[in-house]
């Protein structure tokens, strides 16, 4: 059995596309899913399942949701070890972690537009690009900034979804 991380897209923000998590874990019992738990409201689901393509998992869960709530929301499945390399290759290791957040894209991003991408200065915020994540650090907040999910995702052509340093850290602890 593997570690997985299901990771909701917008899902209880201001709210839009409400979903409990109590509920939801009960629901995905129907997936064969073992050892489910959230972790707060936000879309972020722990569970074990067979060694599989991370993308039937993503589909499975879309269609559950899509099934019992009428919401298309997209999901990304991402395992324990994804996890590890987030924590353990992060590159702003001297900030205010508050202000860290991980953009975790569906797949690696075009070169031509990320490099297009970073070659813009940002300042006073700062990502970095690693694989199929984006650390970024938003010294006055990532309500602040314009380096949102979305912004990511049109310029890299690529679906992808946020979350600060704290639930990454709390969610390989929880795993």
């Amino acid at each position: 059995m593997i570690d997985y991380v299901a990771l909701l897209r917008g899902v209880n923000v201001s709210g839009k596309n409400k979903i409990q998590m109590k509920e939801f874990v009960e629901f995905l019992k129907y997936l064969r899913f073992d050892c489910i738990r959230s972790y707060i409201q936000s879309g972020n689901i722990l569970f074990r399942f067979e060694d599989i393509n991370e993308e039937i998992l993503e589909m499975e869960i879309v269609e559950l949701i899509q099934k019992k709530y009428n919401y298309d929301i997209k999901t990304l499945v991402i395992r324990k070890s994804d996890l590890q390399f987030i924590i353990e290759n992060n590159p702003f290791k001297d900030i205010d972690y508050k202000n860290l957040h991980i953009s975790i894209l569906k797949q690696i991003p075009d070169y031509s537009l990320q490099s297009k991408l970073e070659a813009i200065d940002f300042s006073p915020d700062k990502f970095n690009i690693i694989n199929n994540y984006i650390y970024l650090n938003c010294p006055n907040g990532y309500g602040r900034t314009k380096l949102t999910n979305n912004y990511f995702e049109s310029k890299l052509k690529v679906d992808a979804t946020t979350r600060n340093w704290n639930t990454i850290t709390k969610l390989y602890e929880m795993i």
